[in-house]
């Protein structure tokens, strides 16, 4: 990954005085109709190391004889701190209504109607950022031509595309460009107050650190469109230049701390996390020698580390999806993009690719494509742990169930009376409502399971259950108490219909015989204890009441239900 910040001066020029030196350039003409043309391969360029060169010296001899061909594509001069000067031919007048654009990296323009209309005298354009520059025009007065020149000053990787337009068609490529800044400052902007106002609802710290990664991320790129010093830092291109670097330090420490928030890497991948703790260090130092060291070394530390990053995120992406955190799949597709952009703009900007619009801006895009999809993989991971909360409550539900279930009839267990007695207790009492409680024992239960065997007690046991559950209300608390003892504690309910509802259990129990075995039918009964809770009562006194209750059915012949203070 390259970063390139450039200053240019701009000079053109024509005379007979140095038509002798454009032996073999290839003249630029505009066709019928056109309303562009390319000027790539009509170009011919010299490096001034030294910066020393003056116009009047780079059109006669014997320096003029230094210039070479640029070849047939966009001019790539690599890393260079020389003064580049760039010269082509135009065939025939210059043209109203037509002006010359250099496309990168300072939109910089000039009208060709004032350099004819001022031949020899210093014409002064202006572009984005007031950035101005000098310009110097004469006619070749044998053949009608004209020679225009440009200086270029770099402190990066210098690429020249440059164009002719018509006003309307550079109209149309300004409005062009400005749309497309506007499509991806809209999408990183909406997708950044999007994050915070769900921050703002979940306080997740997640979407904090994305908003802040968003936010940074806008302002390298502001920078980087040269927006910062058209808006922010008029004329002031050094300070831009390292304005520029300090906020991409930031999208380094932000990257990095929201990677290790989102992925958990602390506990899902200690030795990455350990790396991108470095990351993040190093962005922090970077930030601060932003504004201390020469331009060509931290250009260097930039491009390391900006290639870098891309892949450490996407290897502890890998580790920790492979872990099973499944929103890392959208990080892990989010990096993937943004570093395949990075690569094509890499590759562009070193001219190993030719280069284009869309390789220039692929980081870009990348970076638009990786906003989206965070945003994605934020609300995929707020569904991811949503749902293992939802696990976990249900899991500590079952596990809160089977400590109160009884196995074999599904009621409360002991347990759960135990527990559960005594609130209910101090709940009537507050809202000044009645409570009941009814004690059920099976008659003769044990002779019966000593004669059939356990399996048959245990059906009765359970035919039990069945009948209770179906005879009381969703409110009241049915409980095994322990061995062929059940409880049921009735919230709201006086002994009269408590009584009426023990009678139903009692009927409805009764009129089914067991079945022991083929051909023997056996009515199996129950007795039932009724007690009503009364002021000063505790929860050991009430059972006791109900346990009496209980007992005085069976003392009066079983398979009847008494009240305990009858």
């Amino acid at each position: 990954m390259i970063w390139i910040f450039a200053s240019s001066g701009l000079f053109l020029s024509g005379s007979d005085a140095f038509a002798r030196q454009q032996d073999n350039p290839v003249p630029v003409s505009i066709p019928a109709g056109a309303d562009q043309v390319d000027l790539s391969g009509h170009l011919k360029i010299l490096k001034d190391a030294d910066h020393i060169r003056t116009i009047e010296q780079v059109v006669s001899a014997p320096v003029s004889e230094e210039f070479l061909p640029a070849g047939p594509g966009v001019p790539h001069l690599g890393l260079t701190d020389a003064a580049v000067w760039v010269f082509f031919a135009f065939e025939g007048r210059l043209p109203d209504g037509w002006v010359l654009h250099a496309g990168w990296p300072y939109q910089a323009t000039v009208r060709l109607r004032q350099l004819r209309e001022n031949p020899g005298e210093k014409v002064l354009g202006r572009s984005p950022g007031n950035r101005t520059f000098a310009a110097w025009a004469f006619a070749d007065e044998k053949t009608g031509s004209w020679t225009i020149y440009a200086r270029f000053v770099s402190q990066g990787v210098l690429i020249l595309p440059m164009k002719l337009y018509t006003d309307a068609a550079f109209l149309s490529y300004q409005r062009a460009t400005a749309t497309g800044y506007g499509i991806y400052y809209g999408i990183i902007l909406a997708m950044a107050l999007y994050n915070l106002f769900l921050f703002f609802s979940l306080r997740d710290r997640a979407y904090l650190y994305y908003v802040a990664y968003m936010f940074c991320v806008l302002l390298y790129f502001f920078g980087l469109n040269g927006l910062t010093l058209e808006y922010l830092f008029v004329g002031r291109r050094a300070l831009d230049t390292r304005m520029t670097l300090f906020f991409l330090s930031l999208v380094f420490i932000t990257a990095g701390v929201f990677t290790r928030y989102f992925l958990e890497t602390r506990k899902n991948a200690p030795r990455m996390d350990v790396i991108i703790r470095s990351l993040i260090v190093l962005g922090t130092v970077l930030a601060g020698l932003s504004f201390l060291l020469r331009f060509s070394l931290l250009t260097t530390f930039f491009s390391i580390l900006g290639t870098a990053t891309p892949f450490i995120l996407i290897t502890a992406a890998i580790l920790v999806w492979r872990k099973g955190f499944g929103p890392a799949r959208y990080y892990l597709l989010a990096w993937s993009i943004y570093a395949a952009g990075t690569l094509v703009f890499a590759l562009t900007y070193s001219g190993v690719i030719s280069f284009t619009a869309i390789g220039f801006h692929s980081y870009q895009i990348g970076s638009a494509a990786e906003a989206v999809l965070l945003s994605f993989a934020l609300a995929d991971r707020i569904r991811t742990l949503r749902r293992e909360r939802e696990e976990a409550v249900g899991n500590e539900r079952r596990a809160m169930d089977l400590a109160f279930t009884d196995a074999l009839t599904g009621l409360h267990n002991s347990r759960f009376f135990r527990a559960h007695i005594g609130p209910e207790i101090q709940k009537a009492e507050n809202l000044g409502q009645p409570l009941s409680l009814l004690m059920l024992d099976v008659d003769d239960f044990k002779q019966f399971n000593d004669q059939y065997g356990h399996i048959q007690g245990d059906q009765v046991l359970t035919r039990l259950g069945d009948t209770i559950r179906a005879h009381v209300r969703e409110t009241d608390l049915a409980c095994r108490y322990g061995g062929e003892e059940f409880a049921v504690i009735m919230p709201g309910l006086g002994e009269a219909m408590a009584m009426e509802v023990a009678e139903r259990i009692r009927l409805a129990f009764g009129q089914h015989p067991v079945v022991p075995r083929p051909g023997l039918k056996i009515h199996v009964t129950v007795s039932i204890g009724v007690a009503q809770y009364e002021a000063g009562f505790m929860p050991q006194d009430l059972l006791e009441c109900a346990d009496r209750a209980m007992y005085r059915a069976k003392a009066a012949g079983k398979n009847t239900v008494r009240m305990w203070n009858a």
